[in-house]
C-alpha cells in the first residue's frame, strides 16, 4: 500500500486509479496515471487537486479572454472556442 503524500492516508493504487478515472467531470479525458504518474496521492486527494487545477485554469482563461480578474469568473461562464 502506498501512503498519500498529501493527506498521509494509506491507499491502494488500483483503487485510486479506478475512482479517479471514473470521475464524471473528466471521465475519458484525464487519467490517474497521466495526471499522477508517481502514484503518490490517494484518489480523494487526486480528485481534489485536479478540481482545483481545472478551476484555476478556467479562471485564468476567463481573465485572458475578458480582461477581468480571475476571481470574477461566473459559474455559467464558458470559454469561447
Amino acid at each position: 500500500m502506498q501512503k498519500c503524500g498529501n493527506c498521509g492516508t494509506k491507499f491502494d493504487v488500483d483503487e485510486a486509479r479506478a475512482e479517479f478515472d471514473l470521475e464524471a467531470d473528466w471521465a475519458g479525458e484525464l487519467t490517474y496515471d497521466d495526471e499522477f504518474p508517481e502514484h503518490s496521492v490517494c484518489d480523494s486527494c487526486a480528485i481534489d487537486i485536479t478540481v482545483a487545477n481545472l478551476g484555476a485554469g478556467r479562471a485564468t482563461e476567463f481573465s485572458v479572454e475578458t480582461g477581468l480578474p480571475p476571481e470574477d469568473v461566473r459559474g455559467d461562464w464558458s470559454p469561447s472556442d
